[in-house]
C-alpha cells in the first residue's frame, strides 16, 4: 500500500521500478499496480494538457480585450 501512495502522490511513473523490485508482492499484484500507476499518470498528463489549453484560450481572450481597449 505504501508503494501505491508514493506512486500516486509523490513519484508518479518513477515508482514503476519500486513496484517491480518489491519482493513481497506477487506478479498479479505488481501488474495491477503498474496498470493503476500508468492509467493515473496518463490521466494526470491529459488533464494538465486540458487545463493548459483552457488557460491559453483565456489569455488569448484577455489579449484581444486589451487590444480593443487600447492597452497594447
Amino acid at each position: 500500500m505504501g508503494i501505491l501512495l508514493l506512486a500516486l502522490f509523490v513519484l508518479g511513473p518513477f515508482a514503476l521500478g519500486l513496484v517491480w523490485k518489491a519482493p513481497r508482492m506477487g506478479r498479479g499484484v505488481k501488474s495491477t499496480l503498474v496498470l493503476i500507476i500508468v492509467v493515473y499518470t496518463m490521466a494526470t498528463f491529459y488533464l494538465t494538457y486540458q487545463i493548459g489549453m483552457i488557460e491559453y484560450q483565456e489569455l488569448q481572450k484577455l489579449g484581444d480585450l486589451m487590444n480593443q481597449v487600447g492597452g497594447i
